[in-house]
């Protein structure tokens, strides 16, 4: 059993990188909007659980098997790759597809899903990052489901 408070408290402040590569799974797999936020806490507390991808710190070990364990509990297989992109905006990106693009702002860091250069996700209400950082990274997520 885990300590709910303090899982509830690291998700809070570490887990925006892996909330946006659990949600690009969940829309590429046609989850319906008015369910995709039980279905995010889900995944992600299932993910920290098994430690299938990431730490107990949230710190996102392995991407791929991330979104394939998200995939699977959604009953669908995937076919994922993940690439690593120095950009300063989202015109950088490619037109279509997801990235999950950090923003840089005072040393610290903030990660949102973006979809076809548009932001699709923040899971911050407010981002000091994002209304006053910089654009610095992104990770370019493809996923092709198989089944």
């Amino acid at each position: 059993m885990i300590n709910l408070q303090s899982y509830f408290e690291a998700a809070g402040k570490w887990s925006c990188l892996a909330q946006d590569y659990i949600l690009a799974v969940l829309d590429v797999c046609e989850v319906p909007e008015d369910v995709r936020d039980v279905v995010l806490s889900n995944a992600v507390l299932a993910a920290y659980e098994s430690e299938s991808g990431i730490d107990k710190e949230f710190y996102v070990s392995n991407p791929v098997k991330l979104m394939e364990a998200t995939a699977r509990m959604l009953g669908k297989n995937i076919k994922v790759s993940v690439t690593k992109q120095d950009i300063s905006k989202l015109e950088d990106l490619p037109v279509l597809g997801y990235a999950a693009v950090r923003w840089d702002y005072n040393g610290k860091s903030h990660f949102c899903l973006v979809k076809n250069q548009r932001l699709m996700y923040n899971s911050l209400t407010t981002s000091q990052c994002c209304l006053n950082g910089k654009i610095t990274t992104a990770r370019l997520i493809n996923i092709e489901v198989t089944i």
